[in-house]
């Protein structure tokens, strides 16, 4: 590119970037103010809720001092602190409790309190507006509550369950003062009075009146996140079955704030019970004493995302916290996003259309310039590289067939080493089983550097099919081997060992309307090179295969092999495709090796842990053999079992079976080749010595 051309880019692009650097800054900086809004909103409900709670519970406590200390009424609780060792039928009938009941009916009524106890100092009710508790033992005063009694605090007593008329338990408070011998906190502790308060009923006006939106209210919890306020949500909370479906239940004690780990008004199903599931990230941290907010967002007890603000109240046991689901409480910035991802676009759209001027350019100028040829090849992609040298897309120049070119590296070969690839490649140009990738035409770059056309293939090999999508079903498996040992079958007639079978050699293609189509690559072409025996397990071009499937013999001191290595091989692969892991594996090539001459191969059902068709199992293991003289004679006979006895057993792997698994993993690779892998725009170098530039 002239140094114009790039000064009127620079001037062109330049202007794009400052725009689209200074929106983000915008976006940014406005998110950043928004989201700080939204937590002092939050913090403000929070805390206009922890006034409310702080004012309702100090007029409770001095309603129950003031009543504690009315004359009449300490005269009557007196009198029932004298009947304290008198039986449970006495202390119902007692006067005294006719008499508080008549004093205090009227006062508590008015408000909303239903219930009034008197226990004495050993925690024994002598006296309830509920007879049936008369007599038991006041549970909920731990001694530190009693020690806060007896120095003449007001307590409360974090909420519990009440059965009410049998109907589903509801919450319940506590709030008690104590009552001394000599008035005031004078002399000893004689008892306690206390009235009970419906939490849910003195809480509800103040939390709907801080409700966030649509989405946002205030909860009430105690220390094992029971919920004991009521939700405006039940009607979700019945749908997902949190609450029962005939609303003989409300959410008040029923439901544990809880994270479900997913969105339960979505397509979430969790498992378990929600006593098993974690506690929602606020309530988490507000049982450990702990007040804050979180606006970066978490899941609710419904499992969608929300922010909140949370506080703990150590004294009463109880927590509060505001939330709302995020999707509503930042509604304004998902609008600014989505504004500036608009602006991006465009922007993109406008740095594209600037590129694609100077691409129409630069092509106008390389198509005055000759591409790089090997022969009749031009060269117009890189494919891949190996230990060996490195495979080009390539097409023929008149007949434009897609055509695939590999570079052997000259450094990589003797001239005997040479010589041999030369009348090997000549051999392998003579192969034409169909499951055979065909060789086109070889021949010499000026620098030396051996080359050979072959046809272009478009799948993937064997390797990648069980990476992404595990091991392969048995009856595919015997339909991939049978084309194998077809392909290894007439290379073996010819007196041709391929030397390094391998998943990674054999490509599963769906080529000219035939799904599951195998192509046999890299036919006896990679030669003993002493240096590479170290090399890493699953490289390409391994001293005479690859150590993961390599046969014993191959592994030995005299590396002899003939066609029944191949097979061994091949049994290799079988047992990757059946299990999805190699037979033996190890941290180093020796390692491997040795494990291959001495060890003897897990049979695959015990790898899986499930039984494998016996037919295919003995074949598989029969071609692992440390012998070559117990393995299959040849390819030929290899074939042969494959299709007289395996296949019978299991079935055939089905055309239809077939071409359903390419339409839904690898529906790209089916059809011709579309004219843009072709390479028919653009240039491509290449160092004929054989390293690659572009």
């Amino acid at each position: 590119m002239t140094r114009e051309r790039l000064r009127a880019l620079l001037l062109t692009v330049l202007p794009l970037a400052l725009v689209a650097i200074v929106g983000w800054w915008a976006n940014r900086e406005v998110e950043r103010v928004m989201r700080e809004r939204a937590a002092d909103r939050l913090r403000t409900v929070l805390a206009g809720a922890d006034a409310a709670v702080r004012t309702v519970t100090a007029q409770q406590q001095s309603l129950v001092r003031w009543v504690a200390r009315e004359p009449e009424v300490r005269a009557a609780l007196l009198a029932v602190a004298a009947r304290a060792r008198e039986p449970v039928a006495a202390l119902r009938r007692a006067p005294e409790r006719a008499r508080l009941e008549e004093l205090l009916d009227p006062i508590l009524g008015s408000h909303g309190i239903e219930n009034f106890a008197f226990i004495d100092s050993t925690g024994r009710i002598l006296v309830s507006s509920d007879s049936g508790l008369i007599g038991q033992t006041a549970a909920s005063y731990t001694p530190e509550r009693v020690r806060a009694l007896r120095a003449g605090e007001a307590v409360t007593v974090p909420p519990f369950g009440v059965d009410v008329g049998g109907r589903s338990p509801r919450p319940a408070m506590l709030v008690a003062i104590g009552v001394h011998a000599l008035g005031g906190t004078s002399g000893p502790l004689l008892g306690w009075f206390d009235v009970r308060v419906d939490p849910a009923a003195e809480y509800a006006g103040l939390f709907a009146a801080g409700h966030l939106g649509k989405t946002g209210e205030i909860l009430l919890f105690d220390s094992a996140g029971t919920l004991l306020s009521d939700s405006r949500f039940e009607d979700e909370l019945r749908r997902t079955g949190l609450l029962r479906r005939d609303g003989a239940e409300g959410a008040a004690l029923n439901v544990r704030l809880a994270d479900p780990g997913g969105d339960l008004l979505g397509a979430h199903r969790p498992e378990g019970t929600p006593q098993g599931w974690p506690l929602t990230h606020a309530v988490a941290r507000a049982v450990t004493g702990d007040s804050g907010t979180d606006i970066d967002g978490y899941r609710n007890y419904l499992g969608r995302m929300a922010v909140g603000a949370w506080r703990w109240y150590p004294k009463a046991g109880i927590g509060l916290v505001a939330e709302q689901e995020s999707e509503e409480a930042y509604a304004p910035l998902l609008l600014l996003r989505r504004a500036f991802g608009v602006l991006l676009a465009l922007l993109g759209l406008a740095a594209l259309l600037v590129t694609a001027g100077f691409h129409v350019l630069r092509r106008a100028e390389a198509r005055a310039e000759r591409a790089e040829r090997l022969g009749q090849y031009t060269i117009v992609g890189k494919i891949g590289e190996g230990a060996m040298g490195a495979v080009y897309r390539a097409r023929h120049a008149l007949l434009r067939r897609p055509t695939a070119i590999k570079l052997l590296r000259p450094d990589r070969f003797s001239p005997r080493a040479q010589g041999r690839f030369e009348r090997e490649v000549q051999i392998t140009s003579r192969l034409t089983h169909p499951n055979t990738v065909a060789v086109y035409d070889y021949g010499r770059t000026g620098a030396g550097t051996l080359y050979y056309a072959m046809e272009y293939l478009r799948g993937l090999t064997l390797d990648q099919v069980v990476n992404r999508f595990g091991p392969m079903p048995e009856r595919r498996v015997v339909h991939v081997l049978r084309q194998v040992a077809g392909s290894l079958a007439e290379a073996h007639d010819q007196g041709l060992v391929h030397r390094d079978v391998k998943p990674q050699n054999v490509m599963l293609c769906h080529r000219g309307g035939v799904a599951d189509l195998v192509k046999v690559i890299d036919f006896g072409l990679v030669k003993d090179s002493p240096e590479e025996r170290s090399a890493n397990l699953t490289s390409e071009g391994a001293a005479v295969g690859t150590p993961l499937y390599m046969a014993p013999e191959a592994a030995s001191a005299s590396g002899e092999v003939d066609a029944r290595s191949d097979l061994y091989s091949v049994g290799v692969v079988a047992y990757y495709l059946v299990t999805g892991e190699q037979p033996f594996f190890g941290l180093t090539a020796n390692e491997v090796f040795k494990k291959h001459l001495e060890d003897r191969p897990e049979p695959p059902s015990a790898k899986l842990g499930r039984p494998v068709a016996p037919e295919l199992e003995s074949l598989i293991l029969r071609c692992l053999a440390k012998s070559p003289e117990a393995r299959p004679e040849s390819a030929r006979a290899l074939l042969g079992m494959l299709e007289d006895v395996v296949e019978p057993a299991l079935g055939a792997w089905s055309h239809d079976e077939a071409e359903a698994w390419w339409r839904e993993h690898a529906p790209e690779l089916i059809g011709p080749v579309p004219e843009t892998e072709l390479g028919t725009e653009g240039r491509f170098s290449v160092d004929l010595a054989g390293r690659s530039a572009t």
